[in-house]
């Protein structure tokens, strides 16, 4: 048995050998062209990734400012294929998401007026951030409150 085992190291190791002299090249070559066939596989296929961003909010009531946010970030479920999720990833810029709350309605309280706003119908606004198409499946909350208190105006 101990001279079968050193017949198989003699072989592999003589198999080895004449892969990387005489074929290395040729090897080298091959392996670079399944490396590029399996990444192009890879990124045809599309795939459910989730990713969180911030979220800037605008058009504010008048003499109001936020005094506090239920979700200052937001999950996006979206289905991209490979290229578009290596794109989304490490090279699109991880700015704020701009969203809106002019016209929405206020409910008043005591100390706070509070804002909601539902995140599903603002779908196609994020993808327009976002420049995608049809890729954001699901926003994570699905409502976000927003509380209001008077401004403090600063020169007083």
């Amino acid at each position: 048995m101990n001279h079968k085992e050193d017949q198989l190291r003699f072989r592999l190791r003589n198999f080895i050998r004449h892969v990387f002299k005489d074929d290395f090249p040729v090897f080298l070559i091959c392996l670079i062209i399944a490396v590029i066939m399996w990444v192009a596989v890879k990124l045809s296929r599309g795939s459910t990734y989730t990713v969180e961003y911030a979220v800037e909010y605008t058009h504010l009531p008048e003499g109001k400012a936020i005094a506090s946010v239920s979700a200052p970030v937001v999950l996006l479920d979206m289905e991209l294929t490979g290229a578009e999720l290596v794109r989304q990833k490490f090279f699109s810029s991880r700015t704020a998401l701009i969203i809106s709350i002019k016209d929405l309605p206020i409910r008043k309280s005591d100390t706070l007026d509070v804002v909601q706003l539902a995140t599903t119908p603002m779908i196609r606004e994020i993808e327009r951030q976002l420049d995608v198409i049809n890729a954001v499946s699901r926003i994570s909350p699905d409502t976000v409150y927003i509380g209001l208190i008077p401004r403090q105006d600063e020169s007083n």
